[in-house]
């Protein structure tokens, strides 16, 4: 099961005691087990973290760990407070795709800005065969609205991000193995 937290459905979510403006939100990739894993960040859930460099763009997972799945029930990776995942994520050849969102806090003006995630669906790391092992994208100052995913005649993979500005953004995505 693949997901990302965080909100943005009205003006409560800008709030600077929202939730998504105040803690760090998540992409997850958790294995089903059929029974309530509890809080999947305690130890106890079995999940691997793995750190995203926020420091650097495009971001990375300068130091990924590895996931055994006959022992762990997946991994996490949390992405800089302030954006949240507000769009659904996309799974294609083995790649999770995501875009988060950064909204401004400013009642009066719509906007923000947007990051593109590839991370290989095993590991929650950068993909094989991605462009330099990068794992996350700023991809403009407009929020996203929409995603989607084509494989070209070629096999390759590309995403086409709708943004709040009207204007659409094609996103280059390795594929992994």
């Amino acid at each position: 099961v693949y997901f990302g937290t965080g909100r943005y459905l009205g003006f409560g979510d800008l709030s600077t005691n929202s939730t998504s403006n105040t803690v760090a939100q998540t992409v997850f990739g958790v294995k089903d087990t059929g029974r309530d894993l509890g809080d999947l960040r305690a130890s106890s859930a079995l999940l691997v973290k793995q750190t995203l460099d926020a420091t650097v763009s495009p971001r990375t997972v300068p130091n990924p760990v590895g996931v055994d799945w006959s022992a762990k029930n997946g991994w996490y990776v949390d992405i800089p407070v302030g954006e949240r995942f507000s769009i659904d994520p996309r799974l294609q050849l083995g790649s999770l795709i995501l875009v988060s969102n950064a909204p401004k806090d400013d009642y009066c003006t719509v906007g923000g800005s947007s990051y593109f995630y590839v991370f290989d669906y095993k590991s929650g790391t950068s993909i094989t065969g991605q462009l330099n092992k990068y794992a996350g994208w700023p991809v403009g100052n407009s929020l996203a609205t929409g995603l989607t995913v084509v494989r070209l005649p070629t096999g390759k993979l590309a995403s086409i991000v709708n943004m709040s500005d009207t204007s659409i953004r094609a996103m280059q995505i390795g594929r992994a193995h």
